[in-house]
């Protein structure tokens, strides 16, 4: 390689090595950096602002700090205090993309001698200071907007100017009751003809059964419900209550919480997007919209939330199993199997025991079961008792009673190691 090459491809690794340094800077940087291209134009602690007064042409709202949250003032409807110290924020360190002009002598040209909305604050010394925004830039990336005391005339991204932009609307309290999601207590719904209620059961490994069927629920099931239990409703719609919300269905959710809390939420038509539901909510003033998938748990198939195994309890709880019926007695403990009072192989339990626990429902039954055939007891070590009945069905199939009537069927060979033992 001759000298000239050497010093080219020097040059060029010299380049490289230059470009990696300023990339990764900026990668890891990223927020310094764009505050760099910004200009200071306010520092003010953000808990130093004790009130904000917006005025625009939707109207004026008025909230003011209250411990750590925020509260409305000359409005009964709670704040959300997430969106009003977000507000606060935005208006604590305010940064100007541009210095359009100093000290100008025609705010007009710019739409500040009518400004489209004013945010005034009320400082802890009792001072205060205003924010004047005008017309949009001609690529609707940024607004106009001044400072009181300062003549001059700045640019404001319209993303940062939007955290500011607010109506009592975009402010109202959006969250739920705070019902303790992993100490449920009951769950109860209604959706059309679909209406169920769900309460705490010791036995099944859920922690809940369907009261109407005596049923487990499944944990996919109380999952959805606890998704729920944290959710935030989507938007404030208004006070008034219109015909084509549909808030007269009586469609609902209640959710009530080991200590008496209670979420009650009254459910509506959806939105034409068919994304959210309008909603109105216990102890709340005023119509709302609550996203769609938070009320995924409210489905027509009910077995889709059902735990459909044949013995739906841990599997570690379980101290004692008995399988009673045509002349066949079945004893599960200890880890022995007992036949009609002869003990079995040892391979005998772990063959039966697997049987029973990997035995599930296929669904549930259409018409009425015939009468028992084989009774299933499982002790647990708690010292509560489960108790399920396979009855007569169709052919293939048995019936499986929890104790409030049948509700779901098996199939026959699924239980054909147990039947056939003798």
């Amino acid at each position: 390689m001759n000298k000239r090459n050497i010093i080219l491809l020097a040059s060029l690794l010299a380049a490289l090595v230059i470009v990696v340094f300023i990339t990764v800077l900026l990668l890891n940087n990223p927020l310094d950096q764009e505050k760099n291209d910004l200009l200071l134009v306010s520092d003010i602690p953000c808990d130093s602002i004790q009130a904000i007064t917006i005025t625009s042409e939707s109207g004026t709202i008025h909230v003011k700090r209250q411990g750590r949250g925020w509260t409305a003032v000359g409005s009964d409807i709670p704040v959300d205090s997430l969106t009003c110290e977000s507000m606060a924020t935005y208006l604590s360190y305010v940064y100007a993309v541009d210095l359009v002009e100093q000290n100008t002598a025609d705010p007009g040209q710019f739409g500040l001698d009518n400004p489209s909305l004013t945010a005034e604050l009320t400082l802890t010394d009792g001072s205060k200071v205003m924010f004047k925004f005008g017309l949009p830039t001609t690529d609707r990336m940024a607004v106009y907007f001044m400072k009181s005391g300062c003549g001059n005339v700045y640019t404001m991204r319209s993303d940062h100017f939007a955290q500011i932009r607010s109506t009592l609307e975009d402010i109202v309290d959006l969250s739920l009751p705070a019902v303790d999601g992993e100490n449920i207590a009951s769950l109860s719904y209604k959706r059309g003809w679909l209406e169920q209620s769900v309460v705490r059961s010791d036995i099944f490994e859920s922690g809940f059964a369907f009261e109407k069927l005596g049923v487990a629920a499944s944990d996919a099931f109380m999952a959805q419900v606890k998704k729920t239990v944290k959710a935030r409703l989507n938007s404030y719609v208004g006070n008034e209550v219109k015909p084509e919300y549909g808030l007269d269905s009586g469609d609902y959710i209640r959710i009530v919480d080991t200590s008496g809390t209670e979420m009650m939420l009254h459910l509506g038509a959806k939105t034409e997007d068919g994304k959210k539901y309008y909603c109105t909510v216990d102890g709340k003033e005023g119509v709302y919209l609550l996203d769609e998938p938070y009320t995924a748990f409210i489905v027509d198939d009910v077995a889709l939330c059902m735990d459909k195994r044949l013995i739906p309890v841990a599997p570690d709880s379980i101290a004692y199993v008995a399988w009673q019926g045509q002349g066949l007695q079945i004893e599960l403990t200890d880890g022995t199997a007992i036949v009609n009072g002869q003990p079995k192989e040892d391979d005998a339990y772990t063959t039966l025991m697997g049987a029973l626990l990997n035995a599930q429902a296929s669904g549930i039954i259409d018409s009425d079961a015939g009468d028992a055939v084989y009774t299933l007891t499982v002790k647990l070590s708690d010292g509560s008792t489960l108790e399920v009945k396979l009855c007569e069905y169709l052919k293939g199939f048995y019936a499986v009673d929890y104790g409030k009537g049948p509700a779901l069927y098996i199939k026959a060979n699924a239980l054909a190691v147990l039947t056939d033992m003798q």
